[in-house]
């Protein structure tokens, strides 16, 4: 497909489709459907945002109780397949058009990079350039990258209760070593809610990688306006 081409409309019983199979986690019928919607010449930006709807349907299951963790690691690599495909007919347009750049990892003590590992697929597919510091990062890690590589925002990933103390630390270290920048750090895992926000501090929080993107979207559309 050439993606300069104009869009067409995706059926919606197509969309639907996408969406289903892989919020089932349905993985090779899902690829085999967004591969047939690509190759009909259907947007390679609008495909992304549905696998996206897929996944995010699986994470508030998962926060529902109606899925194991088992489902966010196949969800997750359903969604690492269908980016890496997309991707590859993304380049050239990305390269000229990079949206910002993001800083990211999981905080100090805590090991899972689910969470982590999505948003990075859906940030890469949809502009970003993104830094990946790992797992079991220290605060101070995050300080020193951020003051190196001044990224558009500091994104912290923490899924474990016993690790809210290093991410509040993180989060207020980044804030004073750089005191000018608005909604710069954002801090993701299912462990957050406004209550833990209000006492973590962060400038912005999320427990579904899809609105984080749109959050960063939106935050730097308006930084240009």
């Amino acid at each position: 497909m050439n993606d300069s081409q104009p869009k067409k409309e995706i059926p919606p019983a197509e969309k639907a489709l996408l969406i289903e199979l892989i919020s089932s986690l349905q993985e090779k019928e899902s690829l085999r459907q967004l591969k047939k919607l690509h190759q009909e010449g259907y947007d390679t930006e609008e495909l992304l945002t549905y696998c996206m709807e897929g996944v995010r349907r699986v994470g508030v299951g998962f926060e529902k109780g109606e899925y194991y963790i088992s489902a966010l690691i196949m969800a997750g690599e359903i969604m690492r397949q269908s980016a890496e495909y997309l991707n590859s007919f993304l380049p050239t347009v990305r390269s000229a058009k990079d949206l910002g750049h993001i800083l990211l990892g999981t905080i100090k003590g805590d090991i899972h990079d689910l969470g982590k590992n999505i948003l990075k697929d859906m940030l890469v597919c949809n502009g970003f350039k993104v830094t990946d510091l790992g797992v079991d990062v220290p605060p101070q890690t995050f300080v020193d990258k951020a003051l190196e590589l001044e990224p558009d925002f500091v994104a912290i990933s923490c899924l474990l209760t016993n690790c809210l103390g290093n991410l509040a630390e993180a989060v207020e270290l980044v804030r004073k070593a750089k005191p000018e920048s608005k909604d710069l750090i954002i801090v993701g895992g299912n462990c957050l809610d406004e209550l833990i926000n209000d006492h973590v501090k962060a400038d912005r929080w999320f427990t579904d990688a899809a609105l984080a993107v749109q959050f960063c979207k939106d935050a730097l559309e308006s930084k240009k306006s």
